[in-house]
């Protein structure tokens, strides 16, 4: 219904992979063919069997990511009587045609999974994914729901690139009991630089076995990346007890409650990043962000450093602070403030206790320069709620008039630009204009009129007849 009201429609274009692949065939060379600048999302149907790698590769390897990527595929082929395959794709074409949610996803069952948070849990079930330690991104039942508190927003205006130089001298080593020292040592010889060391529980092994942590410590020694996850589904890696607290000591860091993926793939996409030193490498793996992104790392200095493993502890504070924070930044005037939470993934549109945002707040306390950076900045624009940020305008021109008419110039996006000539923008125009009309600033209205969005779709009748009046006479 809303992209009938907004007279929108979206094409799909239809790419083959040539020769067509087996997801058991899968190679990194394969993750990086994407066709990004032509297309505003995109569609990925892959085999089930490494679509949590895929995934959770593609998650790190699309550097400055804004739009929206979804992998899909079925447990039994389309042409069967009995299939996930036409409702999986449907699904996905729903997403990545009408949200804009700049991630790569993964859709699997009704619902849309942060791709480097899923694993295949089932090889004979229509349910076949889970994300064990964060809830889904949205679910497509009878409604659609969209989790926005969990939707990573992109906070940068870097063109995007795909990251092809992976390192494949990575690998899962998985603890048993028995296992011996030789089969660990011979693993771990060179070319191998990384490793994902499966553990039990909550990331303990055997603290009695000197001479597998001898093995262990020496590679570390030679600067070869241990990183250590939990052979469970769900949880996470904590030094709890002596025998966690062991591997810590010989080297082994601590890997949170990732995927084996995704921490096969970030260990390949950290290594290959030549301009960070081993250190800069090994402490970009330990930092575990809960939304596993670390697409903006270009050196030392844009190294950030948080260590928090629990996910769902963390939106939660994260959901407490940061409406508050961000709009105390705003009443302020603090733009240095605005922007530290909008790096850390905060929502900019977030509203206060009272219902304001940082937009309002800002616009009512005369920060032009808050406004201005508020109505370009990409986590505004790129998370769909393209009508939020209009409405603080609208409340608050009434009074001041020195707002320049930021939100038209001609930096705004081709998006913003097509948003406010629908039905939605038609009732901001009407309303902007009358206040404009009404305080008698007929150049403000002229400014607006040589913007290049359309106003005439504005009603006289609709106007009032005061305000019919002063647009006669602009």
């Amino acid at each position: 219904d809303d992209l009938f009201i907004q007279n929108k429609r979206i094409f799909y274009t239809i790419l083959e992979l040539s020769p067509l692949l087996d997801s058991s065939n899968m190679t990194p060379e394969d993750w990086a063919k994407i066709h990004y600048e032509m297309y505003d999302g995109f569609v990925i149907l892959h085999g089930t069997d490494t679509m949590a790698y895929t995934a959770s590769a593609l998650s790190f390897m699309c550097e400055n990511l804004g739009k929206t990527v979804v992998l899909t595929g079925s447990q039994v082929p389309i042409y069967e009587l009995q299939n996930d395959g036409r409702a999986n794709l449907l699904g996905a074409l729903l997403f990545a045609g009408q949200f804009v949610i700049p991630e790569v996803c993964l859709y699997f069952y009704n619902k849309l999974y942060r791709g480097n948070r899923v694993t295949k849990v089932d090889a004979g079930s229509f349910n076949a994914f889970s994300s064990p330690n964060l809830p889904p991104l949205a679910n497509a039942e009878v409604d659609i729901t969209i989790n926005w508190e969990t939707v990573w927003r992109a906070n940068t205006k870097k063109k995007f690139r795909v990251h092809t130089n992976m390192n494949r001298n990575v690998g899962l080593l998985r603890i048993f009991p028995g296992i011996t020292a030789a089969a660990v040592k011979a693993f771990l010889q060179p070319p191998i630089e990384g490793i994902v060391l499966e553990t039990y529980g909550s990331g303990n092994a055997p603290n009695n076995r000197e001479d597998l942590l001898e093995e262990l410590k020496k590679a570390a020694e030679r600067k070869v990346v241990i990183l250590n996850c939990t052979q469970c589904l769900r949880g996470s890696v904590k030094t709890v007890y002596a025998t966690g607290q062991t591997l810590a000591d010989v080297g082994v860091i601590p890997g949170g409650d990732m995927t084996p993926e995704a921490a096969l793939t970030k260990l390949s996409y950290t290594l290959s990043k030549s301009k960070l030193s081993w250190e800069e490498k090994r402490q970009v793996n330990i930092s575990c962000f809960y939304d596993l992104d670390i697409n903006h790392i270009r050196g030392k200095a844009d190294i950030k450093c948080l260590i928090l493993f629990v996910s769902q502890e963390l939106e939660a504070v994260r959901d407490a602070l940061i409406p508050p924070l961000a709009c105390a930044a705003a009443k302020l005037g603090d733009i240095d403030a605005l922007r530290a939470i909008a790096e850390m993934g905060g929502n900019l549109s977030c509203g206060d206790y009272d219902g304001r945002t940082p937009l309002h707040i800002a616009a009512s306390e005369g920060h032009l320069p808050l406004v201005e950076y508020l109505l370009t900045s990409v986590s505004c624009w790129v998370t769909g709620f393209l009508i939020f940020p209009f409405r603080p305008l609208v409340i608050v021109w009434d009074g001041c008039m020195a707002l320049p008419a930021l939100w038209i110039s001609s930096s705004c996006c081709s998006r913003c630009q097509q948003f406010l000539n629908i039905s939605h923008g038609h009732s901001i125009h009407w309303s902007l204009c009358c206040i404009v009309l009404r305080n008698g600033h007929s150049t403000e209205y002229k400014n607006y009129q040589l913007s290049k969005f359309n106003f005439k779709i504005l009603s006289l009748y609709s106007l009032g007849l005061h305000r019919a009046i002063g647009l006669l006479t602009c």
